[in-house]
C-alpha cells in the first residue's frame, strides 16, 4: 500500500508536518522542508533560465516531534502562567514580558533570566538571580510559573537562594538581605 499524506500543521520558517496514513510508517510525522534550486542538466530556452522547481527533503521523524512537542509544551506554559497572573500582571507580562510580584519584603520583577529587580520595603534596590534546577529545558513561561509560586508560597526560601548584587555592583551569594515585611513593622 502506497502511504498518503494528512497535513498535520503549517510550520513558518521550517517547512509542512505531514503524518504518513497507510503504509509502512504508518502514524509516522514527517516534516517537508522546501527546498528551492535549479536542478542540474535543465537546458535553457532562449537564454532565459529554466523554471525554478522545487524539491523535498524529509527530516527525522523523531526532529519533527520534538519541534512540535515543544511548541506546544511553550503554548502550555503560557496558558498556565497567564492563569496564575492578576489582572495588572497579566496585561505587563503580555505588553513587555515581565510582570511585578509583591512580597511581605518588597517587589519583585520577573521576566529576565538572571536579571530580577527588586525593590525592598526599605528602598533598598538589588537585582537578583535565581533559576530553578534544569531550567534550560524549560519554556521561558515555565521558570516564570516556577518563581511566581515560590515567591506566593515561601518567600524567605527564594530569597535564602538568590544571588544579589546592587544595579552596579559585583555579584554577592545569598541569602539576600531584607528588611523587615511590612506586617512586622505595623
Amino acid at each position: 500500500m502506497i502511504p498518503s499524506l494528512r497535513l498535520v500543521e503549517d510550520i513558518p520558517e521550517w517547512g509542512t508536518l505531514v503524518a504518513l496514513v497507510g503504509g509502512e510508517h504508518h502514524g509516522a510525522n514527517v516534516l517537508l522542508v522546501p527546498a528551492a534550486r535549479i536542478l542540474p542538466g535543465d537546458s535553457r530556452r532562449h537564454g532565459s533560465p529554466p523554471p525554478e522547481r522545487r524539491r523535498w527533503r524529509l527530516i527525522d521523524d523523531d526532529l519533527a516531534t520534538r519541534e512540535v512537542a515543544r511548541a506546544e509544551a511553550t503554548r502550555r506554559a503560557e496558558a498556565l502562567l497567564d492563569s496564575l497572573l492578576d489582572d495588572q500582571q497579566r496585561a505587563q507580562w503580555r505588553s513587555r514580558r515581565g510582570f511585578w510580584v509583591p512580597t511581605p519584603f518588597g517587589e519583585v520583577e520577573l521576566g529576565r533570566i538572571s536579571h530580577l529587580r527588586f525593590n525592598g520595603v526599605d528602598g533598598t534596590r538589588l537585582v537578583l538571580c535565581v533559576l530553578p534546577t534544569r531550567f534550560s529545558e524549560l519554556p521561558d513561561a515555565d521558570i516564570w510559573t516556577n518563581l511566581l509560586l515560590v515567591l506566593h508560597a515561601e518567600p524567605l526560601r527564594f530569597f535564602g537562594v538568590a544571588n544579589y548584587r546592587t544595579p552596579r555592583g559585583a555579584w554577592q551569594s545569598g541569602p539576600v538581605p531584607l528588611a523587615l515585611p511590612r506586617s512586622a513593622v505595623d
